[in-house]
C-alpha cells in the first residue's frame, strides 16, 4: 500500500497526469470548435422569399445569402409570371443553416392549353359545372329565342363564337348564348341556298333563327367534301311573306354536285321585287335590253 501512495505523488506519475488532462483539454476544445464550425457557430440563416422570381434573380440571391438551389419540377400557376418560381421549400421566413439548399417548382414558360369541350345542348347548370371543371370562367349569359329554354346554343370566347374541342387558354372566360323559348315575334326566313353550313348559320343567327337538321345528299362521301358541300335546298324556303317565331329551326340539304348547287342571291336582291323582275324579264328576253339600249 505505502509502495502505491509512493507512486501516487511520484513525478512520473504527476507527468503522466498533467499529459492526460491536457490531451483531454485538446480534445474537448477541438471538438467544440468542430461543433461551432459544423453549425455555423450556432447561426441561423433566413430563408429568402423566391416566388415569383425568375432564375436569374434566384441564382443572384441564393449566392449573396451562401445557399443552394434546385428546381425539382415545373407547373401551371396563374398566381406568378410565366417562368417564375411558383413554390418552394423551405417556405420563406423558415431558419436553416448555412448552404442549405432551397428546392423550387417553377411556373411554366408557355401558358396551358385546353380542349374546350362540348357544352352546347346542355342546360346551362350542367354547362357551368363542365367548364368550370375545365378551369374555364363563366363570363356573360347571352339569350336568343330558341325552343330550348336555358340550354346552351353556343359558346364565345373574346366575342367570337368558338367550336368545342378547339384549344384554347386555360382560365380563359367564356360566354354563353342559350335559349330563352320561343318568342311570339316574327321574322322572315332568309335565303341561305348556295352557301356553306357555316356562312348559313351566321345569316340565320342574325335574324335569330337556327340551324335545324343537316342532311346530305350521295355526292358527300367522306370528311372532305363535307367541308366543301354547299346548300342546294332549304325548309323553310325564303319567304317575306309567311313568316316563323323567332328561334324557328331551319332544315337544310347540302351537296358538292355543282349543278344543283344554286348562286347564292343575297336577301337585299331577293327582296327587291322589281329588280328581280328585270331580272327575270332580261332571262325571258336577252333583246329587250338591246332594244332598250338602242
Amino acid at each position: 500500500m505505502k509502495k502505491f501512495f509512493r507512486f501516487l505523488i511520484s513525478r512520473l506519475f504527476l507527468l503522466n497526469l498533467l499529459l492526460a488532462i491536457a490531451i483531454l483539454v485538446v480534445l474537448v476544445l477541438g471538438t467544440m470548435q468542430f461543433l461551432r464550425a459544423y453549425t455555423d457557430h450556432g447561426e441561423a440563416y433566413t430563408v429568402p422569399d423566391l416566388i415569383g422570381l425568375h432564375e436569374a434573380e434566384v441564382r443572384d440571391i441564393c449566392k449573396q445569402t451562401d445557399m443552394a438551389y434546385e428546381i425539382t419540377d415545373s407547373m401551371f400557376s396563374d398566381n406568378v409570371a410565366l417562368g417564375a418560381m411558383a413554390e418552394q421549400f423551405p417556405k420563406a421566413g423558415s431558419k436553416v443553416k448555412k448552404g442549405r439548399t432551397i428546392y423550387l417548382v417553377k411556373n411554366a414558360e408557355m401558358p396551358e392549353m385546353v380542349v374546350l369541350p362540348d357544352v352546347v345542348n346542355v342546360s346551362l347548370r350542367q354547362a357551368r359545372s363542365t367548364l368550370e371543371a375545365y378551369g374555364f370562367d363563366i363570363g356573360k349569359l347571352e339569350y336568343i329565342p330558341d325552343i330550348g329554354e336555358n340550354v346552351v346554343l353556343r359558346l364565345k370566347v373574346n366575342g367570337e363564337i368558338v367550336k368545342p374541342g378547339k384549344k384554347i387558354l386555360k382560365g380563359e372566360t367564356v360566354d354563353l348564348v342559350l335559349g330563352k323559348g320561343l318568342s311570339d315575334e316574327k321574322t322572315y326566313v332568309p335565303n341561305v341556298e348556295g352557301i356553306s353550313v357555316d356562312a348559313a348559320t351566321s345569316i340565320l343567327n342574325e335574324k335569330y333563327l337556327n340551324i335545324g337538321a343537316i342532311m346530305y345528299d350521295e355526292s358527300v362521301k367522306d370528311a372532305k367534301d363535307s367541308a366543301e358541300a354547299k346548300i342546294y335546298k332549304q325548309y323553310p324556303a325564303f319567304d317575306t311573306v309567311n313568316n316563323v317565331n323567332l328561334g324557328a329551326f331551319v332544315d337544310v340539304w347540302l351537296t358538292v354536285d355543282s349543278t344543283k348547287i344554286p348562286e347564292f342571291i343575297p336577301d337585299s336582291v331577293l327582296m327587291d321585287s322589281a329588280r328581280l323582275d328585270s331580272l327575270k324579264a332580261l332571262d325571258e328576253n336577252p333583246e329587250a335590253d338591246d332594244e332598250e339600249t338602242d
